[in-house]
């Protein structure tokens, strides 16, 4: 049996961006690089999701395949680039179920193919509402507890539901940025409120809905500051349910609050470098946090973060930037 490639590398930290002072803010006890899946290296990996028992599945686009490790590491298997019934064309996201179920979106030929243990088993939603195809599709999630599936259609700026067994459902309409502006949704998740979380990546912020797909909230705007994305594309919550979202052109990964107020960010990997172009984001059952480094060719795993202020621990930002300008202005007058 094949093993992947591992480098261990230091501990890296946060900084807030709130202000123009690096303020640390949380740090990891360590950093692995995954770096190839059998006996191929990764090509512009785009998405990383667990299972139930703990197996890794990287949605490795380059070589349009999908790549299963074991919980320990250990290359299992690849699927979706042998022979023609199954192949995937494009992969971008996939939705992995607690049994081992991998939905994977085949944006290439806009539809959804389905893996069990390696084996292709079905593929889905090529079309939808009798006639109309995907545009665009990228993200998919699953929804445990109702068995169903959401796919983001970035051209049409919708998300289109599905139940189980890929038969569509309905079509939701993401709002754009102002009235009569079209939405780019590619990254989608549910938080524990069982509200839908969508990266409309065209628009730069993350839109939020509730079960109902009923508009709540948005967060972000363009550019690369505390708060800002430039191409937001991928979403991941830890277990106090705080959003992580891959800010893909500005290589860094954006951490905010269950309220949407900004944490801070990760921009690193120890002495193997930044992020460059970063996609896919997930949390194993032991809450270390995996990153689809795309453009690096590699998966990142960052092990357990510490420090990370918990939810009713945070402070409004004016309390922090006031506290900190008067920090400041004693430091000036001599006084520390």
């Amino acid at each position: 049996m094949s093993q992947i490639r591992i480098f261990r590398c230091p501990a890296y930290s946060l900084a807030l961006l709130a202000i123009s002072l690096a303020v640390p803010l949380c740090s990891a006890s360590g950093i692995e690089v995954w770096s190839s899946g059998g006996g191929t290296n990764f090509a512009s990996p785009t998405d990383v999701k667990f299972d139930g028992s703990g197996n890794m599945y990287v949605v490795d686009a380059g070589n349009s395949r999908v790549v299963e490790f074991d919980r320990n590491g250990l290359y299992l298997r690849e699927f979706g680039n042998i022979g023609v019934t199954g192949r995937l064309s494009g992969p971008i996201f996939e939705a992995v179920d607690p049994n081992g179920r991998v939905d994977v979106v085949s944006s290439h030929d806009g539809l959804v193919r389905y893996y069990h243990d390696g084996v292709f088993t079905d593929e889905w939603g090529g079309t939808f509402s009798g006639t109309t195809p995907f545009v665009s599709a990228v993200g998919i999630v699953e929804a445990g507890q109702s068995g169903k599936y959401y796919v983001t259609d970035a051209g049409l700026g919708t998300v289109e539901e599905f139940d189980y067994y890929g038969n569509y459902i309905a079509t939701h309409h993401i709002p754009g940025a102002g009235i009569g502006l079209p939405a780019g949704p590619t990254a989608i998740a549910i938080n524990d409120y069982n509200q839908f979380v969508v990266a409309d990546t065209a628009n730069s912020r993350i839109d939020y809905f509730d079960a109902n797909w009923s508009y709540l909230r948005s967060i972000g705007s363009y550019g690369v500051g505390a708060g800002q994305f430039h191409r937001a594309a991928a979403l991941a919550f830890d277990n106090v349910g705080r959003l992580y979202v891959s800010d893909s052109y500005n290589n860094r990964i954006e951490i905010f609050d269950p309220s949407g107020s900004y944490v801070g960010q990760i921009t690193n990997a120890g002495s193997h470098g930044n992020f460059y172009i970063n996609s896919g984001l997930a949390f194993n059952s032991d809450g270390e946090l995996f990153v689809a480094d795309t453009q690096n060719n590699r998966v990142v795993k960052l092990s357990a973060l510490t420090n990370v202020p918990e939810p009713s621990m945070l402070l409004p930002c004016s309390l922090v930037c006031i506290s900190l300008t008067a920090l400041v202005s004693t430091a000036r007058r001599g006084r520390l």
